[in-house]
This record gives structure tokens, C-alpha cells and sequence, in this order.
């Protein structure tokens, strides 16, 4: 017998885990961490997109896989295909992120951007944020957009993006400095790598 998805979406007020127990989380609704909440995702979960949704990040997202293990962020389709949901919105008042082996995929829906970004399936507006050793791929937009961040990009593979890999989208100075970090990241099948 097949156990049933967990739906999930709105908020997130207390400090939560997605378990493999729980696996897949099928995501029906804006789903929002909110400040100063953490939810940690562990290794070898499915997060399955209902729509054209976002997963936004005021608080902490906390997604670290293992090789051969790792987190999935995905359509619920059937036959999926680019566009398919929204955006991973890491807002200007999240902290400490990390996401590590992880495989995000058909999202990058054009209508469904992130608060301060132009389209594409991951938005991220601060700069205490890392992601590597992942692979990003099949996104209608862009890959990740950075706006006001100096967020660490490392060692990730970026392949079927229709625009961008990485956008560098905005930065004011009188907000703050932007030094991202990319390094060591692969690209195959985009329009541009780096803008």
C-alpha cells in the first residue's frame, strides 16, 4: 500500500522537519517560513510543487542531502515539464540558509517571482545563503537570481535554463555591498551561464 503525500502550504510559525517518513511534500499553497523559523528538510525527501507556487524563506531553510541521497524539488505532474511551479524565495530577512545536494527542477513559472527578483526558480535577497553541490535544471526563466547578496554559489551544475544560470539582478549600494561567490559551477544548455 502506498502511504499518502503530505500536503503542505501557508505557514510556517514553529521550527519544523520534513522526514523521509513524511515524504513526498506536495506543496498546494504559497508555503512561507516565517523570521526566525527554521525547517530543515533531510536527506533523500521529495518537495512536490501542486501549481505554480513558491516556497518563500523569511526564516532559515536548512537542506542538506547526501550523494545518492539527495533532496528533490519538483513538479507533482505526471509529465512535468518547465514552468510547471513557482519560485524558492529567500527574502531579505532570511538567515543562514544552506542547501546541499540538492536537485531543483522544472520550476522558474515567468508569473510566480520572487518578492525582490525577476523570474526564475530560485530568488535570493540576502546574503547569508549557500548552495552547492546541486544541479538546477529544466527551468522556464532563470536558474538563480541574486538581488542585494553576496550569497556563496559553489560547485553547483546549472543545465536547461532558458535564460540565465545566474542572474546578477540588482545591487544598491547605498543598501549594501554585493560580492557573491561563485566557483566551480557547470553549465550546459543555457542561453547565458552568468549575467
Amino acid at each position: 500500500i502506498a502511504k499518502p503525500d503530505t500536503d503542505v502550504s501557508g505557514e510556517i510559525t514553529i521550527d519544523t522537519t520534513w522526514t523521509q517518513a513524511g515524504s513526498p511534500y506536495v506543496v498546494v499553497g504559497d508555503v512561507t517560513v516565517n523570521p526566525d523559523i527554521t525547517l530543515i528538510i533531510e536527506s533523500g525527501v521529495q518537495v512536490r510543487f501542486n501549481g505554480s507556487y513558491a516556497l518563500n524563506v523569511r526564516g532559515t531553510l536548512i537542506a542538506e542531502g547526501i550523494s545518492g541521497q539527495e533532496i528533490l524539488f519538483t513538479s507533482n505532474l505526471p509529465s512535468p515539464t518547465p514552468g510547471d511551479w513557482g519560485v524558492l524565495d529567500f527574502r531579505s530577512d532570511s538567515k543562514y540558509s544552506h542547501l546541499q545536494y540538492v536537485t531543483i527542477e522544472y520550476g522558474g513559472n515567468a508569473y510566480k517571482t520572487g518578492g525582490n527578483c525577476v523570474s526564475g526558480v530560485v530568488c535570493v535577497n540576502t546574503s547569508s545563503f549557500v548552495l552547492e553541490d546541486s544541479t538546477l535544471r529544466y527551468s522556464d526563466t532563470r536558474g538563480v537570481v541574486l538581488a542585494q547578496s553576496s550569497a556563496n554559489l559553489v560547485n553547483n551544475t546549472f543545465d536547461h535554463i532558458t535564460w540565465e544560470a545566474i542572474r546578477l539582478h540588482a545591487c544598491d549600494l547605498n543598501i549594501s555591498e554585493c560580492h557573491p561567490t561563485i566557483i566551480g559551477n557547470d553549465f550546459s544548455y543555457t542561453q547565458y551561464p552568468i549575467l
